[in-house]
């Protein structure tokens, strides 16, 4: 049977935690957007920019309107480079109309 949004915003749900999605989010615990009470939910919830699903986001900001992602090539791996001898993925910082809401389970 499937589950509707609402009923796995409240599974979800922690004392004190919104049954939205954060308008801002980072998987990084250096960002200001960090909150390690959703760090384990994150992945439950879609992130669209200008009405266009994104892939490999790693932070948002609605207000501010961008999205961080990590980039890839045209056959969709990642794009890496190196930085003083260490293997970075690249990424990409886009600006538009970033709206969140909660993954529709299948």
């Amino acid at each position: 049977m499937r589950a509707s949004i609402a009923a796995v915003g409240l599974a979800l749900a922690r004392p004190g935690m919104s049954l939205t999605p954060p308008q801002a989010f980072s998987i990084r615990s250096t960002d200001l957007s960090y909150c390690a009470d959703w760090r384990d939910v994150g992945n439950r919830f879609d992130v669209l920019l200008d009405g266009q699903r994104m892939e490999r986001v790693i932070a948002y900001d609605c207000r501010a309107g961008w999205v961080r992602t990590l980039r890839a090539n045209d056959q969709g791996k990642l794009q890496l480079v190196s930085i003083a001898g260490e293997l970075t993925v690249l990424e990409e910082t886009l600006q538009g109309d970033v709206t969140v809401a909660w993954r529709d389970s299948d």
